[in-house]
């Protein structure tokens, strides 16, 4: 196996572990107002990939991947300020909080970013193998973690139930019945 092959083989393999850790942790956003963290993730990673791939072409500033960092760069820092300023937003009738709008940028940006670096690792006909072969992949993974979740919810019989919640519910819930314990 040639040598780039190999570099394009791992290259490939660590988008998938950044696209598994994106699908399993994407709730960090949440908890940090405004900033698209998955989205600064996946940019400093399509950047290593394009200096990987295509070395001394990126001393040009002129180059198109420093054009597309600074538009994503310009995009991710809109959003930190645009939900800042604006506390909610009027749609439809019915008052949506930011974290609404940035969640959607920080799922669909980092997905973008990471097409195109996989466009610019794979060359002819693999490209297009890789890029065929990613929604396959997430369809898999959000099958194995999401659909099938193994387990139950409630580990007692239909009439141990009858009337009664599961163990280990929310903390109000267990406060409020905590009186009515058979």
């Amino acid at each position: 196996m040639r040598h780039d092959t190999v570099l394009r083989l791992a290259i490939t393999f660590a988008w998938a572990i950044a696209l598994t850790a994106f699908f399993r942790y994407w709730e960090i956003m949440l908890r940090l107002h405004g900033l698209l963290f998955w989205t600064a993730l996946f940019l400093a990673l399509y950047v290593a990939t394009v200096v990987a791939i295509q070395g001394a072409a990126l001393r040009s500033r002129t180059h198109p991947t420093w054009k597309a960092a600074k538009i994503w760069a310009a995009l991710i820092a809109i959003t930190l300020v645009g939900h800042q300023v604006m506390p909610a937003v009027k749609l439809f009738g019915h008052t949506v909080p930011p974290i609404a709008f940035t969640g959607a940028l920080d799922v669909g940006f980092p997905l973008w970013i990471m097409l195109r670096a996989l466009m610019q690792t794979w060359p002819g006909r693999e490209r297009w193998l890789v890029l065929g072969g990613t929604p396959v992949y997430l369809l898999l993974f959000m099958w194995t973690f999401v659909i099938r979740t193994p387990g139950h919810a409630c580990h007692r019989t239909r009439h141990e139930r009858r009337g009664e919640h599961c163990r280990g519910g929310t903390l109000r819930h267990r406060r409020r019945h905590a009186g009515r314990r058979r």
